[in-house]
């Protein structure tokens, strides 16, 4: 007989758990609904954050095509594996309660079917760290750094630390506002520059002071001012004073963010911050409807 050691966990099961929520017997059906409304919202609320291009949205969805099809294929090879990992983990469950003492048999069992799993675990892992590293060549370097600080929310929080979802230091979404502008249809162009105002005069107000009436009258006035002005600029016109223009809107937001907590540095060939949230296959259906809100908008 051996002396007890540790208990094995299955640990391909915990690599793909981020992406599925996997089910736990106390949990019920209805709290892994509630836990699932949670992480979609969480990762609507990033993906809204990193105001993704239509292009950069289309080349993510094809990532994440590609990334269940790894995902299923793994899980298949999981669930082949499982009657034996139950098989060797309840011979360690229960050697440990009869007598504290595991067999010799049962242990070598327990480790070998163990280091299956591990190898199994690890092959996805490397392979999910290609996918991370074509997703990262989607984003620009603001939209990573936005990423790297983001932190799951319900609600984004107000004031600066909004900035670490998609706001301050990243030009990236008011030139996507500036571009939305130019290429919305004429009957739609009025509306899509009032709601454009409006949600920026509600960050400005989140970030720096509440306006009063006439302030809002007078910054909604001067916004939709040149929102028409860029509207019907010439191409070479606008690509010369874009840069001008997004630097004025961005001037009111240029505060300090609060003291970031250094990066964890992860293992080679092990998936970071990036996997945990935009690899995430439930991002698909979400992605979709983006974009088929995006060119209905368009229309």
């Amino acid at each position: 007989m051996i002396k007890k050691s540790a208990f094995f966990v299955p640990l391909l099961f915990i690599a793909l758990a981020h992406f599925s929520y996997a089910d736990f017997p106390e949990i019920t059906p209805e709290m892994t609904k509630l836990q699932e409304l949670h992480r979609d919202i969480s990762l609507l609320n990033l993906i809204n954050g990193l105001y993704l291009t239509d292009e950069q949205t289309e080349s993510l969805l094809d990532t994440l095509y590609d990334v269940k099809t790894l995902r299923e294929k793994y899980l298949k090879r999981l669930a082949d594996l499982m009657p034996e990992l139950e098989e060797a983990y309840t011979a360690l469950k229960d050697d440990l309660i009869d007598d504290d003492l595991i067999e010799e048999e049962t242990e070598q069992n327990a480790a070998e079917i163990h280091h299956e799993e591990i190898q199994l675990r690890d092959a996805y892992m490397k392979e999910l760290s290609r996918f991370e590293k074509e997703a990262k060549n989607i984003l620009t370097e603001k939209q990573l750094q936005l990423l790297e600080d983001f932190k799951p929310c319900l609600l984004p929080p107000k004031g600066p630390n909004r900035s670490r979802i998609g706001q301050i230091g990243n030009t990236s979404p008011h030139e996507n506002v500036l571009n939305m502008l130019r290429k919305a249809p004429e009957h739609r162009f009025g509306d899509a520059a009032a709601r454009a105002v409006e949600e920026y005069i509600g960050r400005y107000e989140r970030f720096n002071k509440e306006l009063t009436y006439s302030e809002k009258h007078d910054m909604r006035l001067r916004l939709m001012e040149m929102a028409y002005r860029i509207r019907f600029l010439s191409e070479p016109e606008f690509e010369s004073q874009k840069a001008t223009i997004i630097e004025e809107l961005e001037a009111p937001f240029k505060k300090e963010l609060e003291h970031q907590e250094p990066k964890k540095p992860h293992k080679k060939d092990e998936p970071g911050k990036l996997a945990d949230f935009l690899l995430d296959t439930r991002l698909i259906p979400l992605l979709e409807k983006k974009l088929e809100y995006s060119e209905l908008a368009s229309e």
